[in-house]
Parts: structure tokens; C-alpha cells; sequence
């Protein structure tokens, strides 16, 4: 594994597709945060602050969960975001090499900004959970929605990691 410390650092120019990742990503970021702060106004009783498997609320708050977990998913897409335009910042189990580094780079910065959007899609789905006693939804699809999110990134590290892996074994004997 190649630490950060280690890693040149470059600048991969962003493409048309990655800013178009990166506006998908903002939509649910500005999303999330719309009717996160709709539904901390609009709450009066406890909210939902913790769910079982079966999406059935198990431990309720008051309505500051609205804003914590706003905060939290707003630390975690921002750094994610960050991410994508200092790749040398990411860490994955792949040995990166100098002849290839702009390739491995890019891959790696746009492997950072649909982990971003998938990142938002869930954040946003954690808010409508917590909100759905006040728009009356049912909160088991929005559970399904987090639970492939999550699985969604484990697929993603892989995919791209394989990707920069292949990459990087073009040049294997130029080391």
C-alpha cells in the first residue's frame, strides 16, 4: 500500500463527465440539506434517531438529529469531494506507478466523486427516514435505499481499485 506521503502530487484535470458527477453530487448535497432543514422546523414531537433491521425506530431524539447528521454527511461529502481533486490523498491497496500515475490518478479521483453522488443518494435517504413520521412515508424503502448505498461503495473500492490495478500492471517491469 502506498502512503499518501509517498504519492507525487499531481493535478488530473477534471472532465465534462466528472463535472457532471460533480453537479449530481451538489443536487443531493443541496437536497439533503433543503429538506433536512424543512423537516428540523416542521418537528415538534422526538424524532427517530436510530433504526433496526427492520427499519422500525428504536431510539428517538429531539430535533437536533436533523442537524447532526446534516453536519456529519456535509464533513463526509466535502472531504469525499476534496478527494477528487487530491487523489494522492486516497489510499487504496494498489501499488501505484510513476509511468502510469496520471491514469491511476484520474481513476481514482473519479472513483471519488460517484462515491460522492452515492454518498449523497444515502445521507439524503438517511433524512428522509428520519423524517418520514411527518410526511406519513413508510421507511422501509428508504432503509433498502441505505442498504445499497452502502453495498454500493464496497462494489465501487473494488471495481476501481482493479481498474488502477490493471493499469498499473501494464508497467510491472519497468520498476
Amino acid at each position: 500500500m502506498t502512503h499518501s506521503w509517498n504519492k507525487p502530487s499531481i493535478r488530473v484535470p477534471a472532465s465534462t463527465s466528472d463535472h457532471i458527477l460533480e453537479m449530481a453530487a451538489s443536487f443531493f448535497f443541496i437536497l439533503m440539506w433543503v429538506l433536512g432543514l424543512v423537516f428540523y422546523f416542521k418537528s415538534q414531537a422526538p424524532v427517530p434517531s436510530h433504526f433496526d433491521y427492520l427499519a422500525k425506530p428504536d431510539a428517538w431524539g429531539d430535533k437536533n438529529v436533523f442537524l447532526i447528521t446534516l453536519a456529519v454527511a456535509s464533513l463526509v461529502m466535502l472531504l469525499t469531494a476534496a478527494s477528487a481533486y487530491y487523489p494522492r490523498l486516497v489510499n487504496l491497496p494498489v501499488h501505484l506507478k510513476p509511468e502510469c500515475i496520471h491514469e491511476q490518478y484520474a481513476l481514482m479521483a473519479r472513483m471519488m466523486r460517484v462515491l460522492n453522488i452515492d454518498l449523497g443518494l444515502m445521507f439524503l435517504s438517511v433524512i428522509l427516514t428520519q423524517g418520514a413520521p411527518l410526511l406519513k412515508l413508510n421507511v422501509r424503502i428508504f432503509a433498502v435505499v441505505e442498504a445499497v448505498c452502502i453495498a454500493f461503495i464496497f462494489v465501487l473500492i473494488i471495481y476501481y481499485s482493479l481498474k488502477i490495478w490493471r493499469i498499473g500492471r501494464k508497467y510491472k517491469y519497468f520498476e
